[in-house]
């Protein structure tokens, strides 16, 4: 219950400073929003989606324990195939895949015009960083039931989602590798929006989705978000790029998770060479660590030296570090 103010009150110097130092925190604060990958709120930007019947399908969210194909084959091909410019036929077919993750066959759509070749290989890339969040992440068990769209329509976009829906836009994205960190930083913004939970019914006032009060005050992405922000978009006092482990991290809470989620699951040693640098970053690195049992994807030694070299360097976003390997 909210106290009556009095018409006439005083009001003091500090509170007049508070109330600049916010306004001039949501009105000046540059905003680093990316082009191409982004964080998405709008349920209707598809809305024929929902007559297609793949909006609210229920999946079912353990891998089959009888399949010929096995994970280890699965990862093999994966890392093969999703370098630079790779392209190699599967050794395996898309029912083989099923038969490992029967979900898959309703969660992910394809456009007719898709080779099936290259179905497979997107197929496997999910099922494989499926795999390994089943496999090194407690909450995933946990999961809400989410659909993957692969469109080839033209747009600026590479890919955009929300803990409902992700899509990706195949003729934004150069190239194998690229599509692989892409895929990952989308499923760090479904991680962090509908994986990681609390079960408090007193929601924080302090970390919003874009000023709506949401999240419960045991969510276990606030404990990453407080880290280095005051609030979803206010850094902590002293806090610098540096404290980032890219450009476009400084956006928000929200790309600050899935760009970090991202540069640990396939730049480890990267992450791991720049924590030593910054005490923020060190933390963070510690936040993914224990969230995944200490595993990782890929260790990305190569561009781990780069960054031992130029430690103030950051990209613009981290699904591009892979261009320093070349």
């Amino acid at each position: 219950m909210r106290n009556q103010l009095p018409i006439r009150m005083k009001i003091s110097l500090k509170s007049i400073i508070a109330t600049i130092i916010f306004l001039l925190g949501i009105f000046l604060k540059p905003q680093l929003t990316s082009p191409d990958i982004l964080i998405w709120t709008n349920n209707n930007i598809l809305p024929s989606l929902a007559q297609e019947g793949f909006i609210g399908h229920s999946i079912k969210t353990q891998p089959s324990p009888t399949s010929k194909l096995s994970f280890d084959q699965l990862q093999s091909f994966v890392q093969t195939y999703f370098r630079e410019n790779r392209s190699i036929s599967p050794p395996f077919t898309q029912q083989d895949i099923y038969e490992i993750f029967p979900h898959l066959r309703a969660q992910v759509s394809f456009p007719s015009t898709l080779p099936q070749d290259k179905k497979i290989a997107y197929l496997a890339s999910i099922a494989y960083l499926q795999g390994f969040l089943w496999a090194h992440m407690s909450w995933y068990n946990q999961f809400l039931p989410y659909k993957i769209f692969f469109l080839d329509s033209p747009s600026s976009l590479r890919a955009l989602s929300n803990e409902e829906k992700m899509f990706i836009y195949l003729d934004s994205i150069s190239n194998n590798a690229e599509y692989r960190e892409i895929l990952t930083h989308e499923m760090g913004h479904v991680v962090d929006l509908g994986v990681l939970r609390g079960q408090n019914l007193q929601k924080s006032k302090i970390f919003t989705e874009f000023w709506e009060i949401k999240f419960s005050i045991d969510d276990p992405s606030i404990l990453f978000y407080q880290i280095s922000r005051r609030w979803e978009k206010l850094t902590l006092r002293g806090v610098t790029y540096k404290d980032f482990v890219s450009w476009y991290s400084l956006n928000d809470i929200f790309e600050d998770f899935a760009e970090s989620f991202n540069f640990y699951l396939n730049h480890y040693e990267s992450f791991k060479t720049l924590s030593k640098y910054s005490p923020i970053l060190k933390s963070k690195f510690q936040y993914f660590k224990k969230l995944f049992d200490g595993e990782y994807i890929k260790s990305d030694i190569l561009t781990a030296q780069y960054f031992e070299q130029n430690p103030n360097w950051r990209p613009w976003d981290t699904t591009k570090v892979q261009q320093k390997n070349k």
